[in-house]
């Protein structure tokens, strides 16, 4: 499982390092299960109720290799409530003023709501 974080910075290496991770793990076991995370929702400034383009160019990258290479995603920014969501996980307290972070409140509720989408694949999965 990787959850790369909100890499702005360096985003057009994200999709090259992505393939990289995915190869070296399925040289070492071709059947190794994958999994992805998307970044989590970030907005400009406070009271913004759109999200950071950026954000979206980072998720859209991750997507598209997740499918070019054959392995699971997440989307954290749209588990998190999608466009703009980060707000509104500041202003219930479940992320910080940085406009990046989660609190530990904010992180048990996404880390529940992952929980819970493993565990509602996983029994699609055996049924």
């Amino acid at each position: 499982m990787f959850a790369l974080g909100t890499n702005f910075w360096n985003s057009d290496q994200n999709q090259e390092g992505l393939r990289r991770l995915v190869e070296l793990h399925r040289s070492i076991d071709p059947k190794r299960a994958i999994l992805v995370l998307t970044p989590p929702d970030h907005v400009q400034t406070e009271h913004h109720t759109h999200s950071d383009p950026r954000v979206l160019r980072v998720s859209e990258q991750l997507v598209a290799s997740a499918l070019a290479h054959r392995v699971g995603l997440w989307d954290f920014r749209e588990a998190m409530g999608g466009d703009g969501s980060m707000w509104l996980f500041v202003k219930r307290g479940f992320a910080g003023k940085d406009l990046y972070h989660l609190t530990s409140t904010g992180a048990r509720l996404m880390g529940e709501r992952f929980a819970h989408a493993l565990l509602s694949a996983e029994h699609a999965h055996v049924a």
